[in-house]
């Protein structure tokens, strides 16, 4: 077993609502191995139309042997 840090930024889509983020997020994670331990440390809310929210996501994940 391996454990790898990670540092994400995500653009959160439209489609995901505040109540289904913690689930959109730990499948995102969970392409990089399973989460361990995660935390949003920023979030960036766009001023303009059409610009994405983002989601800067610090991770610990196990990595499959």
């Amino acid at each position: 077993m391996k454990l790898q840090e990670l540092q994400l930024e995500l653009q959160w889509p439209e489609t995901v609502a505040l109540v289904e983020l913690r689930l959109w997020l730990l499948n995102q994670l969970m392409m990089h191995g399973e989460p361990l331990r995660w935390a949003i440390t920023s979030v960036k809310v766009p001023s303009a139309i059409g610009c994405f929210r983002t989601l800067r996501v610090e991770a610990i994940v196990i990595l499959p042997d």
